[in-house]
């Protein structure tokens, strides 16, 4: 019981700090943003290092907890069990995106010969800065855009003006040959690793702005958050009978 109050005790000051950063660091986010200027606060000061090395901690936390509580097996233990190895699946997930990740926002003009494996990174440049000025995004296959369809809402009918809806075909020249894949808004393209969203297009849809990710722990940290909710009811559905019994 030593062990699990100390456990208690190192969690409750890790959420306490945890919380202090994210706070602080939303509000550099803010004063960054209203001055027009790239900044991402205190984690990206930092690049993350503070981040990774707390939740570093939650992690070792987590499996001290499951190699403490009794053998003894219950639906309550089961359910702590499962919520325990959802939390370490899902920070374990993050860090693989933290360290193996990507992602950028991306603009291509649209056409049967645009098709490129390296674009600009759009985020990276700050007001009045030139799309040349960004960082580069190189993938390991080729991507385009063949057409660009728009929908918008008629204001007689509708009630309303503006876009509707973004249709779309990506070109991908990978080492398996050519593919042509139907792209729309929140119906993203996977391919390689990667998951492309269509975000919009210019005033003459000649222009498609696209976000790129890599996420390699992304079924991970979904398996993760699953497993979390699934041992929460498992837990919350069955009450302790001793204060302490169960862990």
């Amino acid at each position: 019981m030593k062990v699990y109050k100390w456990i208690n005790l190192i969690m409750t000051a890790l959420v306490a700090v945890l919380l202090v950063f994210v706070i602080v660091d939303s509000f550099f986010y803010q004063q960054a943003f209203a001055g027009g200027r790239g900044m991402d606060g205190i984690f990206g000061l930092s690049n993350g290092v503070w981040l990774v090395l707390l939740l570093s901690v939650f992690v070792v936390i987590q499996i001290i907890c499951l190699f403490t509580v009794k053998p003894k097996l219950s639906v309550y233990r089961i359910g702590f069990y499962v919520l325990h190895i959802g939390l370490v699946l899902f920070l374990c997930g993050s860090f693989l995106y933290y360290a193996m990740g990507d992602m950028a926002t991306v603009q291509t003009p649209v056409g049967e010969q645009n098709i490129y494996n390296q674009f600009y990174r759009t985020e990276d440049l700050e007001e009045g800065q030139m799309l040349s000025d960004g960082e580069i995004l190189e993938l390991p296959f080729s991507i385009g855009v063949s057409r660009m369809d728009v929908t918008y809402y008629d204001e007689e009918t509708d009630g309303t003006s503006g876009v509707k809806w973004y249709d779309s075909e990506l070109i991908i020249n990978g080492s398996d040959g050519q593919e042509r894949l139907e792209w729309a808004v929140n119906h993203p393209v996977r391919y390689g690793g990667w998951k492309f969203f269509l975000m919009g297009c210019n005033d003459t849809a000649d222009v498609v702005v696209m976000q790129c990710k890599k996420d390699p722990g992304e079924f991970i940290s979904l398996a993760g958050i699953w497993m979390i909710i699934g041992g929460s009811v498992l837990m919350c559905l069955i009450r302790k009978r001793k204060a302490g019994d169960e862990i």
